[in-house]
């Protein structure tokens, strides 16, 4: 009798379910999960030593009965190397660890959790002197572990050549993500290590962060424009950022005891985003960007506010990695929009401006990702916003501040040099004659909604055409000289009617923009419009005391 043979997808099938059932099956009784200590262990991972159970609805807290209880219960080993990556649950989390001390002395450890966003966790077990139950501790009453926290730990003796079963409950408030970082064993001089370079980090970024608002403070100061305004409050967010997701946690410095305090990581999302459009706003504002992008700018704002609502909707937290790729589109879509003219330009600075935010707001969003539980602990993603932090601050403040300063977004004044002449057929005379009565007859410079291409129309030539008769005829650009007409009729207006407000200067001498009319009248005279009216009406007093006879 001819048997008969399985189909080679039967045998595939068979195997891919050997291969799962052995990849999350419980806890193997060969696999030994004891962790072995002796005096010269500085620091072990023991991530992949941890046992966890996540689903129980019976022990959710430490006690010699809970103990006893959860001793015969299956156990599953992390299956993550070197890092604990376990499903939070409303019930929170128990984690078991066996160590064993292999020495002939008695070891004083630290049990240390890579994160700071453990709220709540207790640590029991039981040993010849009985049962032990600790609670986390994550800063002491020192007033520079209040401001840089060590790190959650619990410290825990281990007698000599003794072996120790550990039982850690981690509360939970949501059944979504995942307790995602290393558990390491340290001793206290490699602790204290860790202490101190942590608190290194953090006065480098402080002092970093201060240079940086001293900068934009500056330059505000200097142009008058919101951009360095709102860039100066994107580094305060992206600091305090920093702060409350590697420092110290937000619920344990303010004592929100709620969702958004214990997943604070949403709201500062929310707030980068937030700032960050306010920061594209003002650029678009400089640049002269279609009123369009306010539109981008208002949606951007309204989908930001969403991250907030995350860790208090289910429906919305099971969504949260569409939220974040739409929230960071959003964001780039309008980059784009507001630099598109920008990043045409061959210049170092601005090449300099874009490289920065690009590598910026790429390591950001895989850092979000890490935070959304989409990817498991890494070291570089995890901090490698730490360290661009600084470096993306102080170079695009730099580069920022050489953009506005040499208005690099304008267009250059030789670039019709590479075009062949467009005006041959043109009578210039004419042309420029009938452009000097529209601006100096008729005023045209006073409309607010005034473009290029809108005054071409009015004399009957292409914008490209208007454009080479200017740099031609008026040695400038069409910007330029419109500038130059309107901070004139506001000099005027400043002198001939000290009643009048600055504002209302401004809107009468045609600017629709309050930053570009001050950083216009700043470059044109050295000095604000209030100053200027204050000394050309003192000019005017010592003139007229001088005409006077003695």
């Amino acid at each position: 009798m001819q048997k008969r043979r399985l189909p080679i997808g039967s045998y595939r099938n068979i195997l891919g379910i050997l291969c799962l059932f052995f990849s999350v099956s419980p806890l193997r009784a060969q696999t030994d999960s004891t962790v072995h200590i002796n005096e010269s262990t500085q620091n072990r991972n023991v991530s992949s030593q941890v046992e966890y159970r996540h689903r129980d609805r019976k022990f959710t807290s430490c006690s010699p009965e809970n103990l006893k209880g959860m001793e015969g219960l299956e156990w599953y080993l992390n299956p993550i190397q070197d890092v604990l990556r376990v499903r939070r649950t409303s019930n929170g989390v128990w984690l078991r660890l066996t160590v064993r001390n292999d020495s002939g002395i008695s070891l004083d450890r630290r049990l240390v959790f890579s994160s700071i966003n453990v709220p709540k966790a207790e640590l029991c077990y039981v040993s010849e002197e009985g049962f032990h139950s600790l609670e986390i501790t994550d800063h002491s009453g020192l007033l520079y572990n209040e401001i840089v926290a060590p790190r959650p730990n619990f410290r825990v003796r281990f007698p000599a050549k003794s072996r120790t079963v550990f039982y850690i409950h981690l509360d939970a408030y949501e059944e979504l993500t995942y307790v995602n970082f290393p558990l390491s064993l340290l001793d206290e001089q490699t602790f204290i290590e860790w202490i101190l370079m942590k608190r290194a980090l953090f006065l480098g970024g402080l002092l970093v962060t201060l240079l940086a608002l001293g900068l934009n403070i500056h330059y505000w100061n200097k142009f008058r424009t919101g951009v360095f305004l709102s860039f100066a409050g994107n580094i305060v967010i992206l600091f305090f950022g920093f702060y409350f997701l590697h420092v110290r946690s937000i619920h344990s410095w303010l004592g929100w005891e709620n969702k958004i305090g214990f997943y604070s990581y949403y709201l500062f999302l929310t707030l980068f985003l937030v700032t960050a459009f306010l920061y594209l706003f003002y650029l678009a504002r400089l640049f002269e960007v279609p009123v369009r992008s306010v539109r981008i700018f208002v949606f951007g704002w309204l989908f930001s506010c969403l991250f907030l609502l995350i860790p208090l909707f289910q429906d919305l937290a099971e969504e949260r990695f569409f939220l974040l790729a739409g929230g960071f589109g959003i964001l780039s879509f309008y980059f784009y929009k507001v630099h598109a003219e920008l990043v045409k330009k061959p210049n170092r600075y601005v090449r300099l401006y874009f490289l920065s935010w690009v590598v910026f707001i790429l390591s950001f969003f895989v850092k979000a990702s890490y935070h959304f539980d989409y990817s498991h602990y890494r070291w570089f993603i995890v901090f490698s916003f730490i360290f661009l932090y600084p470096v993306h601050i102080l170079v695009t403040t730099y580069s920022l501040f050489r953009i506005v300063s040499e208005k690099l977004w304008l267009p250059a004044t030789g670039k019709s040099l590479i075009r062949k002449s467009k005006i041959g057929s043109i009578d210039i005379n004419q042309t420029v004659a009938k452009l000097k009565e529209l601006l100096e007859a008729e005023k045209i410079y006073l409309k607010h909604s005034l473009k290029e291409e809108h005054l071409a129309k009015e004399l009957g030539i292409g914008s490209h055409q208007l454009s080479e008769i200017v740099r031609l005829e008026f040695k400038t650009t069409f910007p330029n000289l419109i500038n130059s007409y309107r901070i004139q009729e506001a000099k005027r207006l400043l002198v001939e009617d000290p009643r009048m407000s600055t504002n209302e200067v401004r809107i009468k001498a045609g600017y629709s923009s309050k930053s570009a009319f001050h950083l216009e009248f700043k470059k044109a005279t050295n000095t604000n419009p209030n100053a200027f009216r204050k000394e050309a009406i003192i000019g005017r007093e010592k003139s007229r005391n001088r005409e006077i006879p003695a």
